[in-house]
């Protein structure tokens, strides 16, 4: 299991792990906006979990490093609030301020807590550049708090300013046309909500066609650096926010979304951007973050746009036969991180290459967990795309790709359960793709399906996966010249392989039941699960525990070394003088959560010392009594903890990466608590 933790701004990866992970993230940086002109008790917006993080106990909310004591912050809801306005009013000097909070989100954890810090990203912007919006306000309008506008079209959107909507606020049948503007980086234009309530939630119902609460235009030039906040959108025909080609630098955060596109799926979404392949390499660098979206009869987002980045995302299609839930249409370099969907036909669909998928639970699409299609207009193919640490679970297939040429794919560390085919289908071939540390679970078809309509899949590697409780073969390649070149090495299949219509395939330190060979295949240091006696080969075979004991004689040290570095778990490659047969190696005697390995001195060790910001980190002989809670914790100089949290949530063996390279330049404390602490100097 691979753990990104996060130390306040930076983003830390603690690799030695693998496997799909329920606890990847617990909390990300979020962002918010407010004007100047703030009042005690008005609503900044909520801090949130993610969505991906299964909660052991109960999580709760604490301001780290506090502004003047300007917020505060609600422990349960995670609701951030102005808890002194007098630290905000008046102190503004400047057209835009960024505010910086660490927030502590706590995850209870049976009394062993998991703490991480994060950043809340708080926007003010100066009065003389704010306008305040009331529906229900009538009276002089001068675009004050005082005298707000009653409507937004009241207003001619000027770059780098600020326009709040009251909360509370339930317009109805609202549309606006938006000319583009250029704002910039140090000084967006931003929407956003003021006082306290609900987020303004604009409501579409009866409206016959429309566009969106917001279409953002491209004249009298394209759009550039436009941030909307805490808006809330539901039952709009077509779109709830529309974004015009060419466009650049939007963002969309901490919003819900509700029965929109309700008069058909195709070609609309909540959030619309949209252009040509061409256009798509200017349409670029949009970020979303704490979506909600409901009912919706297309996709929470179809982006012909690129570099589009979108973190903890909800989002549950009502009808699912009738679009996806998230759509990456013509869109390169783009990034989803920490979501949860729910239904919908084809849940997550992408079309153009360089797409990372990390940390998603997809359950319940009528048709694909993932489907990777080729955009035949465009000719844009999902190529070089990565798959880390998704959960696909009930769907139809788990991953389903359709066109020839998806090519250099890499699924690391997902789980495939109980989806009612195949876990991972090609439809058609493409080259240099690999499945490693999979755990594929009682799918109702095969594990692993490679087809071939028209292609040839070459040089595709399956490594360190799990497969059990499959109804068909854990890896099937049964069609004819479906595969060649094909490298199947250091599996656990309880279960069967077929390779029948392959040519050339190497099958090498794998446990399986029946192996069906192709054409001039090479095999080598296999072992037939039939064969052997599980009970001294398997810590709980019955439970389907895989992990090796110490009898397992014609295992252990008996593989062939094929140049693998990490197990299914994460244990490194090779621990004794030769690779395992199977997808755990052996790192000794199984005896609690926390195999690592005992020696006479116990220590900690961190290489380089000093260092520009990767840090290699070694410990040795740990205490035997594993109820005796373990911490991994960074500190600065005086004790201030930046990270911490309890060894056995995520450490399998006894060393590990960190990258610190985003921290400040200076002296930390790293180790464990309270003991085995060294310093580190980052240059």
């Amino acid at each position: 299991m691979k753990k990104l933790l996060i130390i306040a701004f930076v983003l830390v990866q603690l690799v030695g792990k693998a496997e799909y992970d329920s606890t990847y993230v617990l909390s990300i940086t979020q962002k918010y906006a407010i004007p100047e002109n703030v009042s005690n008790g008005d609503d900044v917006g909520t801090w949130k979990k993610t969505y991906t993080w299964a909660s052991v106990g109960t999580i709760s909310y604490s301001i780290e490093q506090n502004y003047n004591n300007a917020f505060s912050i609600n422990s349960s809801t995670g609701l951030i609030t102005v808890s002194n306005a007098s630290q905000i009013n008046g102190q503004v000097s400047q057209q835009d301020m960024l505010i910086n909070l660490i927030i502590r989100t706590t995850d209870s954890n049976g009394g062993s807590p998991v703490i991480e810090l994060d950043t809340a990203k708080i926007w003010v912007k100066e009065n003389a550049y704010c306008k305040f919006i009331d529906y229900g306000y009538s009276g002089t309008e001068s675009g004050t708090r005082t005298q707000p506008y009653n409507d937004f079209s009241d207003i001619t959107v000027t770059a780098g300013y600020g326009y709040f909507i009251k909360r509370g606020n339930a317009p109805t049948d609202k549309k606006y046309n938006i000319s583009g503007f250029q704002a910039s980086a140090a000084h967006p234009t931003i929407i956003s909500a003021y006082s306290t309530g609900n987020n303004p939630m604009f409501n579409g119902s009866g409206l016959g066609s429309a566009d969106g609460v917001f279409y953002f235009l491209n004249t009298p030039s394209p759009s550039a650096y436009c941030y909307i906040f805490n808006i809330d959108i539901k039952n709009y025909p077509v779109c709830a926010l529309r974004i015009a080609t060419r466009s650049n630098r939007f963002a969309v955060y901490n919003s819900y979304y509700e029965g929109n596109c309700r008069i058909g799926w195709n070609g609309q979404a909540d959030i619309y951007f949209y252009g040509s392949p061409a256009d798509s390499l200017t349409n670029w660098g949009h970020e979303l973050i704490n979506l909600e979206s409901y009912h919706c009869l297309s996709a929470i987002l179809k982006t012909d746009a690129s570099g589009v980045y979108a973190y903890n995302i909800k989002a549950a299609v009502n009808n699912p036969t009738e679009a996806p839930n998230f759509r990456f249409a013509i869109s390169y370099y783009s990034k989803l991180s920490h979501f949860l969907f729910i239904g919908g036909d084809r849940s997550l669909q992408t079309r153009f290459p360089d797409v990372v998928i990390t940390d998603g639970i997809i359950t319940g699409a009528d048709e694909a967990g993932m489907f990777l299609v080729t955009d035949v207009t465009y000719n844009g193919k999902p190529t070089n795309l990565k798959i880390h640490n998704v959960l696909f679970k009930d769907n139809s297939y788990g991953i389903y790709a359709y066109n020839k040429d998806v090519n250099r794919t890499a699924i690391e560390d997902c789980r495939f359960e109980s989806n009612t085919n195949d876990g991972i289908y090609f439809y058609n071939g493409g080259f240099n793709r690999i499945i490693q540390r999979c755990s594929f679970i009682n799918n109702g078809s095969d594990g692993i399906h490679l087809n071939r309509s028209s292609q040839t899949s070459t040089n595709l590697m399956i490594n360190y996966n799990l497969f059990y409780g499959n109804t068909g073969y854990g890896i099937n390649t049964s069609g004819a010249s479906c595969a060649t070149g094909l490298k199947v090495y250091n599996n656990t299949v309880d279960g069967n392989i077929t390779l029948s219509g392959t040519s050339g395939s190497t099958v090498r330190n794998n446990f399986f039941k029946d192996l069906v060979e192709g054409s001039t295949p090479t095999k080598s240091n296999n072992l037939d699960i039939d064969d052997i006696s599980v009970a001294n080969y398997f810590v709980d075979y019955a439970n389907h525990d895989y992990r090796l004991r110490s009898t397992a004689m014609l295992s252990i040290n008996k593989g062939y070394n094929v140049s693998l570095t990490s197990d299914i778990a994460g244990t490194s490659v090779p621990q004794g003088s030769a690779p395992d047969i199977g997808a755990y190696e052996y790192a000794g005697e199984i005896t609690s959560n926390l195999p690592i390995k005992k020696n006479n001195t116990k220590g900690i060790s961190i290489y380089p010392n000093p260092t520009d910001g990767i840090v290699y980190i070694r410990f040795d002989n740990f205490i035997e009594d594993m109820h005796q809670p373990e911490w991994l914790k960074v500190t600065d100089l005086f004790g201030r903890p930046i990270f911490r949290k309890p060894l056995n949530t995520f450490l399998k063996e006894n060393q590990g990466k960190i990258d610190l390279s985003g921290l400040s330049k200076g002296f930390y404390m790293i180790g464990l608590e309270p003991q085995m602490m060294e310093k580190l100097v980052l240059k």
